[in-house]
């Protein structure tokens, strides 16, 4: 590498094209869209084959916990499940950074919650949506279920070729490059120090594992997410028994209760700045003052504690009322406070550790979704003994304590998740009254906060010609090269690759 007394450092300048942020509206939204149908695509195959398991168990004569796993070969399964899972994971986990590569303000929160939110929730709704009338309609065949994933993933693959760089960092280390083969001597800031393998294995394995089990405030997500995530994949088992077998519906119309969930959701996206003004005007006794800062990332989990007492609400009217003597409008509708409640809860507890962690949101984020993701693959196969040996409902409270015992073996598959949801209660209000002291005596928070305060510290410096290093911009194509680069910003340059790849995380929430 040349010597830094030589350096030019490519910036994107106020007014670049080459800045995703600059790019005309309607390509960023034309982006957005093909993530969109992307992120869909990618879990609509991880619902759509539930309702595909009864023809499989007739035509295959195997159990119901058999069918529910799809398998045919156990050992090549493993082998082809992740390739789709590391496939699966890339317009999932790139949605976020997307959004705030691009978008300012308002457009980003709204290309946030298309991106990171509706689209992972819902598309396993509509999935469960189509499978039952795919399966509905293909009697011939117990295998059309998968077909249609396989149909729509082969459709949806040239997006992946379509859509273009929008990482900042990576767009300066090309427009350097371009400007080396001219004969400058430019490049980016992350480009003057490039990770060690060991540093990269540190930064994606070793730091979310250590986070996952050492940080409270991330544990504590991860369990409301996680039980959020995993009872979606338990309805789909739930749903049929209750719908197709208790209230005698259409097998093609199956799926039909499951479009309440997604109109919750909506509902949360369309007032959630009235709902988080509301939440904020009350006071919780003992836990939050009337009208509390938002600035803190505290702030914002008061509308999350709404939430969190709606989801067992739902759950347990849900399942008091999912039997046949009730119309099958009742349990229906609880569908819409729980998609209510689960849009909250990922989006308030991801921002909330998004916040707190700064340039290691990303790490954050992938222990939610590590967990998440097991509940989520075990579940179904539960389902099954759940159901079978509690059934869907609870089967009523009696004064006599050993009768509600026999009542609730009985019938209360649904109920156990509404009280493991009454038992995590205290997590938000926890964060709420001692989120400030668990995040100052947090390793990995003090540390994001100490390299984003360097960070801005250099910004500025740059910005009040402190420093002797030069600057490429898009206006400023053939500035000269300045020498003698200083020491300290050489050392500030070395936490940049730190800061640059994570940098899309700041601001987001």
């Amino acid at each position: 590498m040349a010597h830094e007394a030589d350096i030019e450092i490519v910036t994107f300048g106020p007014n670049d094209p080459e800045d995703p942020r600059n790019w005309p509206q309607r390509r960023k939204v034309g982006i957005v869209a093909m993530l969109c149908v992307m992120s869909f695509c990618a879990v609509f195959g991880s619902s759509s084959y539930a309702p595909g398991e009864t023809q499989v168990e007739k035509v295959y004569g195997v159990s119901e916990v058999i069918a529910s796993t799809g398998l045919t070969c156990v050992r090549s399964a493993y082998l082809v499940r992740f390739f789709t899972g590391c496939a699966a994971a890339c317009p999932l986990n790139n949605g976020t950074g997307l959004s705030a590569d691009m978008f300012n303000n308002d457009m980003k929160k709204l290309g946030k919650a298309l991106l990171y939110y509706f689209c992972p929730l819902s598309g396993p709704v509509f999935g469960t949506l189509v499978g039952f009338f795919v399966a509905a309609k293909s009697t011939g065949s117990a295998l059309w279920v998968v077909r249609v994933h396989f149909f729509f993933s082969i459709a949806v693959l040239p997006l992946a070729y379509m859509l273009p760089e929008t990482h900042g960092p990576t767009l300066l280390a090309r427009k350097a490059k371009r400007l080396r083969a001219e004969g400058r001597n430019a490049y980016a800031a992350h480009e003057v120090r490039k990770l060690s393998k060991m540093e990269l294995i540190q930064r994606h394995i070793i730091r979310p594992s250590v986070m996952i089990t050492c940080e409270p405030i991330i544990q504590g997500a991860a369990l409301w997410i996680s039980l959020a995530y995993g009872i979606i994949y338990f309805f789909f088992e739930a749903y049929p028994v209750v719908f197709v077998k208790q209230h005698n519906f259409p097998f093609i119309l199956g799926g039909l209760p499951f479009l309440a969930i997604p109109v919750g959701m909506v509902f949360v996206m369309v007032f959630f700045e009235p709902i988080l003004r509301f939440s904020n005007s009350i006071t919780i006794p003992g836990v939050t003052t009337k009208g509390s800062s938002l600035a803190t990332p505290e702030g914002r989990l008061k509308v999350v504690v709404s939430a969190c007492f709606l989801m067992p609400i739902s759950l347990f009217w849900f399942a008091w009322t999912s039997g046949p003597e009730t119309h099958w409008i009742a349990p229906t509708l609880s569908g819409i406070p729980f998609g209510y409640s689960m849009y909250l809860i990922f989006s308030c507890f991801n921002a909330y550790s998004s916040q707190t962690y700064t340039i290691y949101a990303s790490s954050a984020s992938s222990c939610n979704v590590f967990v998440r993701s097991l509940i989520a693959s075990v579940l179904p196969v539960l389902a099954h003994y759940l159901l079978d040996n509690l059934g869907t409902k609870w089967g009523g409270m009696h004064s006599c304590f050993v009768s509600w015992i026999s009542e609730l073996k009985k019938g209360g598959a649904v109920s156990i998740f509404g009280f493991l949801s009454l038992g995590l209660l205290p997590i938000p209000l926890i964060f709420i009254r001692y989120g400030a002291s668990l995040r100052q005596h947090s390793r990995f928070a003090q540390e994001a906060l100490s390299i984003v305060a360097d960070m801005q510290h250099m910004r500025q410096k740059q910005h009040e010609g402190g420093t002797t290093t030069s600057t490429i911009s898009e206006e400023h194509n053939q500035a000269p090269l300045n020498q003698g680069i200083t020491s300290t910003l050489s050392e500030e340059l070395t936490q940049v690759d730190n800061i640059a790849e994570n940098d899309s995380v700041l601001g987001v929430v």
